[in-house]
């Protein structure tokens, strides 16, 4: 008799789980809100300056950027690489370029086309993306990859990234500063020239070039704007 009941039972469960609303019906319930967020996005694209320069915030920013990793909701700020602020699906090439993996946005754009049933909580992380008053930008100006001079010493290389911070409400640009770093002073590995103990020796040590100039553009986010982020 209890194997019965539960077999009649098993099917009303089954429906009840995959009767929840797609990802793609919740986006089209949100489309005014997503469509102002992605014209937000591009309207921020466009005002980054073409030419590499300074600008210091002309007064104390009200309501101050407050960004926790990974939650929105907690958060008033997105902070974004250039490249995935034009286009969400755009690869970052992680020997190349930073990519902080701090985008919460990105993941919401691209499931709202999917037609399986949503994860809980996306219509609220929807809600909190659209809450979001600022975008810090990052982009890439130079990058020397770190070599190898001779069997004991290489070069440093080095990374030069423009950040900018954009008010969604003032529609502008209201800081842009430079962020620098260099690979560590330090690695240790050994290889056999055009080994590829070699290869992954300095792909190591541009590694810790980018965690640097991550890490460098975090604290001056703090200096320059009086905000919280918290990336860690």
């Amino acid at each position: 008799m209890k194997i019965r009941h539960l077999l009649l039972i098993s099917p009303l469960l089954f429906f009840v789980i995959s009767c929840g609303e797609s990802y793609s019906k919740i986006a089209d319930r949100n489309q005014q809100g997503l469509a102002k967020l992605q014209a937000d996005m591009l309207a921020a694209a466009e005002a980054i300056p073409r030419e590499p320069t300074n600008l210091e915030l002309a007064k104390p920013m009200d309501p101050l950027p407050k960004f926790v990793k990974s939650k929105l909701a907690e958060s008033n700020t997105l902070i974004t690489v250039l490249e995935q602020l034009k286009d969400p699906n755009a690869e970052i090439d992680k020997e190349k370029g930073l990519n902080l993996y701090c985008n919460d946005v990105k993941n919401l754009y691209i499931w709202a086309k999917w037609d399986q049933k949503a994860l809980e909580g996306y219509e609220d992380e929807l809600k909190a993306a659209f809450a979001l008053r600022y975008f810090v930008i990052y982009q890439t100006l130079l990058f020397k990859p770190a070599k190898m001079v001779d069997a004991k010493n290489y070069d440093r290389g080095g990374v030069v990234l423009a950040v900018h911070v954009y008010d969604r409400e003032a529609g502008k640009i209201l800081a842009t500063f430079p962020v620098t770093a260099q690979a560590a002073e330090k690695v240790s590995f050994t290889y056999k020239e055009g080994s590829s103990k070699m290869t992954a020796g300095l792909r190591h040590a541009n590694s810790t070039m980018w965690s640097m100039a991550g890490d460098k553009m975090f604290e001056l986010l703090e200096e320059k704007t009086g905000g919280t982020f918290q990336h860690k």
